[in-house]
């Protein structure tokens, strides 16, 4: 089945999975990160999911069941990463996100 990524524009991004020949409906998985890798056996995909400044990586698989969460950090943000070819391994690139403002007044 062929499978195209699109992004909403709307902070929405996702993969949509279709028959080629229309014998089952599109299957629309949507998540808030363009990142996005199939695993090995291509029978589902993985993506980065950011909840209260910590990134894991969850995996939806293409049956239907609910997605599955591979990683399990408690801290931090991944920025990207990538699976082995035999899907055993998993590198990420993780940190926090250091944002800093400044406000400067009366200046002469």
């Amino acid at each position: 089945m062929p499978a195209y990524s699109y992004d909403d524009l709307s902070a929405k991004n996702g993969i949509e999975v279709i028959s080629l020949d229309g014998s089952t409906s599109a299957k629309q998985f949507s998540f808030a990160t363009p990142t996005s890798q199939w695993t090995p056996d291509s029978r589902a995909f993985s993506y980065i999911k950011n909840e209260g400044g910590v990134s894991n990586i969850w995996r939806p698989p293409l049956s239907g069941e609910p997605p599955k969460r591979s990683t399990h950090f408690n801290n931090e943000v991944i920025r990207s990463f990538d699976l082995s070819r035999d899907g055993k391994q998993l590198v990420t690139d993780r940190g926090t996100a250091n944002r800093d403002g400044l406000l400067i007044r009366d200046v002469r």
